[in-house]
């Protein structure tokens, strides 16, 4: 019993104070651990923590067991240290011990109520975070299974697409088959006519007369030797007559009996030859060779005869040719000289033809009064409430929609170049924007479809042709002609050069690339041929006669796709233009009300957008941006740009600002990534210059900077 009091007052050699101590460390050190766990679970519940479900799970399960085997563990020790306290309260003060183990056991008490309200709030909160996890998951669940059917959409669409461009492509090759074969035969009629006009000029003409003379007097001459030539047929056939009625066939007959007759007197004379026998044998002999000189001079005469009717046979066959080729020169020389006449009267008229394209465009012009069923429709006060009527006027007349933003992005595009390139995928409404945009405002617009095979301006503006004198206009030189006459002055006019990047746009398009350097209206001129096209007073809206006017009513939108068949657009292209990207369809949108067209003349929109530029401006906290932005573009890129590019920022940023009710900095942060960061597009860049210049741009607020340098971190992987 001694021996036991003893080992207890050795444990309790503590003082009650550093117990109670002991005791409040441990409840605290327990209420600590609590409320990290709380932490713990208000970060799962903001989604602050990026473990998965799974082990969010595990670990909730393990933090409570680890709470429990802590708790327990601790409850044991308190039961341990009151058994102890007990037994030293039996032999001092155990009155004084028991108030004090009192006052310890509620304040356990008071901690186990605490401890099981922090695991009710504790399990309350992760059944709210398993149901937000459940109702992510089903949300998730639903958006990869939308995602899934749009993919679907999209690749039975793009499938769909596929099998229409095929068929297209092999129309269009076969349609190119009949063109080669009928630019072929054109190409030899071209030649047979070109010899045709050689020889139809007045010198060639009198020269072939001529000809044609001497010809006739050869065959006068032909003719008369061809009667002579008759007339001595006509003798040798008498004479051959004459040697036909002397029987040949006697005289051969004849001729064998004397060489038979003579074989016998040959063999005769061996037994006797007489002398008057020998004379008769001689004088056979004779005979014999007259007659054999006579029948071979008779055979001569016979073959010549035979050769002699061959000749005649072959002058008249060489008559009849003769004959006929006079008669066919005759009637060429007759037809040559109709159509002399007919290309005289051509080339007297063809001051009044010489562009028939635009001619009959004059007088159509004449006819129409596009300003008169236009000034009656309704218009706007505001650039926002033009952004909202175009939307609208797209959703409810022509089933497209359009953000907000877009539109805004376009009328800046528009205040800030006469040249746009929408680029994006296929099936974004690229095209169908500007078409859009025209129909909702009344203005005018052309579809102009590029081809692959255009290499110069006259695949896009037409050509002269030396041989006819003919200037033969496209559609979208007769478009601008149309455009550029008074009475149109004051209707927007767009011009869509469709998938324009299928051919080199800097070929095709470099005389309005180069016009673009000038700040001068009046030096946008596009010189359709070297000579004067028309006489004084006709053709009036050409200039000099001969030059296309571009008018401050025209801009040039440009439509881009991104895939093998297409090429790259170059710096010289996007420097003058400006760029909107329409990577995304997007869905049907509530509209108010069905919107009917507006007409909004062209000085009315040019007076919006000085409105706009003088009331939202670059200030300097603006400026800063665009300053840092350059900055770390040049830092980690070195990339840099010039001060046409500035000079647009500062025209669109306050028309986009105006239109769309968005800040300075989203139009800078929209300006800057299509039209200095798409420098970057096809370059290789070090993922870690890229994450940099995202962070940067995130800390600026450039949200569509730093979306370009993640994309391109994710493609260089």
């Amino acid at each position: 019993m001694a021996r036991g009091r003893s080992k207890v007052k050795k444990r309790n050699s503590k003082t009650k104070q550093e117990l109670q101590k002991d005791f409040s460390d441990k409840v605290m050190k327990t209420e600590a651990i609590d409320h990290g766990l709380y932490i713990e679970l208000m970060e799962i519940r903001e989604g602050q923590n990026k473990e998965t479900l799974d082990d969010l799970i595990a670990y909730r399960e393990e933090r409570k067991q680890a709470i429990e085997s802590e708790f327990n563990k601790r409850m044991d020790e308190l039961n341990e240290e009151i058994s102890l306290l007990i037994e030293a309260e039996a032999s001092d003060g155990l009155d004084a011990r028991r108030s004090e183990l009192k006052a310890v056991e509620e304040r356990l008490v008071e901690v186990e109520k605490n401890i099981k309200i922090k695991e009710t709030q504790i399990a309350e909160k992760m059944k709210d975070s398993d149901v937000k996890v459940s109702d992510a998951e089903a949300k998730a669940a639903k958006l990869v299974e939308v995602a899934n059917e749009e993919a679907e959409t999209i690749r039975e669409k793009a499938q769909r697409e596929a099998e229409k461009q095929a068929k297209r492509n092999e129309q269009e090759r076969r349609i190119l088959e009949w063109d080669k074969e009928d630019i072929e035969d054109a190409r030899q009629d071209l030649v047979k006519l070109r010899e045709k006009w050689k020889a139809c000029n007045p010198d060639t003409l009198e020269t072939q007369k001529i000809e044609l003379e001497l010809l006739r007097k050869q065959v006068g001459q032909m003719t008369q030797s061809n009667k002579i030539l008759i007339d001595e047929n006509t003798s040798i056939k008498g004479e051959l007559a004459r040697l036909k009625s002397e029987d040949v066939d006697d005289l051969r007959r004849d001729l064998e009996a004397l060489k038979e007759r003579n074989q016998k007197l040959e063999d005769r004379q061996i037994d006797y030859l007489s002398e008057e026998q020998l004379r008769d044998l001689k004088t056979s002999a004779g005979e014999a060779d007259g007659l054999r000189q006579k029948n071979y001079q008779l055979e001569m005469k016979v073959n010549a005869l035979n050769l002699e009717l061959e000749k005649q046979a072959a002058i008249r066959s060489e008559k009849n040719l003769l004959s006929m080729q006079v008669e066919r020169l005759s009637i060429m020389s007759q037809r040559l000289t109709e159509e002399l006449e007919q290309n005289k009267a051509l080339m007297e008229n063809y001051e009044l033809d010489a562009c028939p394209r635009l001619q009959s465009e004059d007088e159509a012009i004449k006819l129409l009064d596009p300003i008169q069923h236009r000034i009656s429709k309704p218009s706007v006060k505001t650039l926002r409430e033009l952004a909202k009527h175009v939307q609208s006027y797209a959703a409810s007349q022509l089933d497209l929609y359009y953000k907000i933003e877009d539109i805004a992005a376009f009328l800046g595009g528009m205040a800030s170049s006469r040249m746009l390139v929408l680029q994006g995928m296929s099936g974004t409404g690229k095209t169908s924007l500007p078409v859009a945009f025209s129909k909702a405002i009344s203005g005018e617009h052309k579809v102009v479809p590029v081809e692959s095979s255009w290499r110069d301006r006259n695949e896009l503006l037409g050509y002269y042709n030396d041989f006819n004198k003919i200037f033969k206009a496209t559609d979208f030189t007769a478009h601008m002609y149309r455009a550029s006459d008074q009475k149109f002055k004051d209707i927007p006019n767009f011009i869509v050069l469709d998938e324009m990047n299928l051919s080199r746009v800097e070929y095709y398009f470099a005389d309005f690339l180069s016009i673009m350097q000038s700040t001068d209206p009046t030096d946008w001129q596009i010189r359709l041929a070297d000579r004067e096209l028309s006489e004084p007073g006709r053709l009036p809206n050409l200039v000099d006669r001969r030059s296309l006017k571009v008018n401050e009513n025209i801009w040039f939108i440009g439509t881009a796709n991104e895939d093998e068949s297409t090429f790259e657009i170059s710096d010289k292209v996007y420097d003058r233009a400006q760029v909107l990207n329409l990577d995304k369809r997007h869905k049907f949108t509530d509209v108010e009300e069905r919107r009917d067209p507006i007409f909004l003349p062209v000085e009315r929109i040019e007076r919006l957008f000085r409105e706009a530029q003088g009331e939202h401006v670059l200030i300097d906290d603006d400026k800063d941006i665009l300053e840092q932005l350059s900055e770390y573009a040049k830092e980690y890129f070195g990339l840099d740009y010039g001060y046409r590019v500035l000079k647009q920022i500062e025209k669109f940023g306050p028309v986009y600002v105006a239109s769309s009710g968005k800040d300075m900095a989203d139009a800078i942060d929209y300006q800057f990534s299509t039209k200095v960061l798409r420098k970057l597009d096809n370059k290789f860049l070090k993922p870690e210059k890229l994450e940099q210049f995202e962070e940067a741009a995130k800390l600026l607020g450039m949200e569509r900077c730093a979306d370009f340098a993640k994309r391109k971190r994710n493609e260089v992987g």
